[in-house]
């Protein structure tokens, strides 16, 4: 008996140990939130809902940036769903898509994230910055500017040491409980950022310094979770992707040598930009997930998730994500917020957010065209009316996800 108690006792305790080193938070992400500052109801599309008589819904429009009562809503939603979160990723892409100057910019950017700090007091909001978060648009400088001063100040509550990455490039990191959170200016690595194309090296000496980063995490047994704008890989803005890279190859190769280094402490890559659902894995897997946007421009309706993980197992769990019909609330005056799915339920049923699961879940699309319609009706989050994908549209996006350099998802379709 006495045997038997202990044995229990052994049990009980290996068990108590298991839950403490498996701590688990969750968190906020959405991006793109496109503010207008001048959104007009009723006002015309063709104008960009801020001028002359038109259809502009309250809650806005499929053809314009946000008005910010649909931003705050959306705050308003994930304080319902999750009260306290361990932080708030903003993705970037906060000013409108066409008109830009460096006040409206950085106005955007403090506007939004006050936003979510009343719904969120004390929580870190976490930003990285978008291509359209830059004047002219696409083009982030590579050197210390008033505008980077300005941005560094803009962030709420960072150190000293955040503060003076973001003035040098507009990057930084966050150390939130056992995890260290890498805010990346992939705009500096952009193809279409002018300043940087013929640049050659470590651009702002931001490689340098993400190394430097990710051994001292390895040192303190952190998980890093890395976020950005732009990703790698290959353009699918389109369910008939081009060939089209977003980034410059020196710099690909490098994300491929941190995931070889560093693959055992890093969560994954975190991205906006293209509003649309989609991952990509790179060949050391390298794991990269775009997320959609609050902006419903082009007919893509607002979205955001919420992500559960654990620090101390260094692992994405699973995220669920929400949308709302815009046609629908404006036609009923209320905005309503649905659930589309949860990566754990089914159709997907993944235990945990990895490319070994992303890699099985590819060849089920490939396979199924029933879950291949499935996800590309969550591709652009309840896009109307349905998007059509040929066979050959089907194969290019499929490659696409599974690889990050042109040739290879060229290899992978011919």
């Amino acid at each position: 008996m006495d045997y038997q108690k202990k044995l229990i006792s052994i049990i009980l305790f290996t068990l108590f140990l298991s839950c403490i080193r498996a701590r688990t938070g969750q968190f906020i992400y959405f991006s793109d939130a496109h503010l207008s500052l001048c959104y007009l109801p009723n006002a015309s599309n063709d104008d960009e809902c801020e001028i002359n008589s038109g259809d502009a819904g309250v809650f806005g429009d499929y053809y314009c940036n946000n008005p910010f009562w649909l931003i705050e809503n959306s705050a308003k939603k994930m304080k319902e769903l999750l009260p306290n979160p361990d932080f708030i990723i903003h993705g970037g892409d906060t000013n409108e898509q066409f008109y830009h100057d460096h006040f409206t910019i950085i106005e955007s950017i403090k506007f939004v994230n006050e936003i979510f700090d009343q719904y969120f007091p004390g929580v870190p909001i976490i930003y990285t910055p978008g291509n359209h978060d830059f004047f002219p648009t696409h083009n982030s400088p590579y050197y210390n500017t008033p505008f980077f001063t300005k941005l560094s100040y803009s962030l709420g509550v960072v150190s000293d040491a955040a503060r003076a990455t973001i003035q040098k490039g507009a990057y930084y990191s966050v150390n939130v409980n056992n995890m260290k959170i890498i805010s990346l200016n992939t705009i500096m690595w952009y193809k279409l950022n002018d300043l940087t194309e013929d640049l050659d090296g470590d651009i702002a000496d931001q490689l340098s310094w993400v190394e430097s980063e990710l051994e001292s995490a390895n040192d303190h047994n952190q998980g890093v979770l890395f976020i950005g704008h732009i990703s790698p890989g290959c353009s699918s803005f389109s369910l008939n992707p081009s060939f089209t890279k977003d980034f410059q190859d020196q710099f690909l190769d490098h994300v491929n040598d941190w995931q070889e280094q560093y693959g055992s402490i890093i969560l994954g890559y975190l991205y906006g930009h293209k509003h649309c659902d989609n991952f990509r894995c790179g060949t050391k897997d390298s794991l990269h997930i775009l997320n959609p946007s609050l902006n419903p421009r082009k007919r893509i309706n607002s979205a955001f998730r919420i992500y559960n993980y654990s620090d101390s197992e260094k692992i994405l769990y699973d995220y669920s994500q929400y949308y709302n019909n815009l046609r629908d609330s404006n036609d009923n005056m209320y905005v309503t917020w649905e659930k589309s799915y949860n990566t754990k339920e089914s159709p997907m049923n993944f235990q945990n957010l990895t490319c070994q699961n992303y890699r099985a879940w590819n060849n089920k699309l490939n396979d199924d065209q029933t879950l291949f319609d499935w996800f590309v009706s969550n591709y652009y989050p309840k896009y109307e009316p349905t998007i059509s994908c040929s066979d050959s549209c089907k194969k290019k996006f499929l490659c696409a996800q599974i690889h990050l350099h042109r040739d290879d998802v060229e290899d992978c379709v011919y």
